[in-house]
């Protein structure tokens, strides 16, 4: 049976992202004015347009779940890139360090060695 490290990892880590997405436009709305009250999670601004920010970064394997999200401006998006959040957060003097904490307690990125040997469900493979 193929398995998701036999495959291009790209094309395999945007499936296995997208099993793991289920935040709704609501329920990313409801995030951003419940947590953090409409601002950017970093510059504090609530006049900007808010982006979802993952929080533990795609190139660690963080996924658009809910509990690894967080509202973000698009200039602090941008800029931020794979910089560790917590050290972004400080730079820009973000008063929702506490609440980004909150929100991703618990949270387990993807862990590849874990799904090395996982069939991939995307390929049908004939005995």
């Amino acid at each position: 049976m193929a398995n998701i490290a036999g495959r291009k990892r790209n094309d395999a880590l945007t499936r296995l992202l997208a099993d793991r997405t289920n935040l709704t436009p609501s329920m990313f709305k409801e995030i951003a004015k419940k947590y953090f009250k409409n601002c950017c999670a970093y510059c504090n601004d609530d006049q900007k347009p808010l982006t979802k920010e993952h929080v533990v970064t795609n190139k660690d394997f963080g996924t658009l779940e809910p509990n690894n999200v967080i509202p973000c401006c698009r200039e602090c998006n941008d800029d931020k890139r794979e910089r560790d959040w917590r050290e972004y957060a400080k730079e820009k003097g973000s008063r929702f360090i506490k609440q980004i904490e909150a929100r991703i307690l618990g949270y387990k990125p993807l862990d590849l060695e874990e799904l090395r040997n996982r069939p991939d469900p995307y390929i049908k493979v004939s005995d």
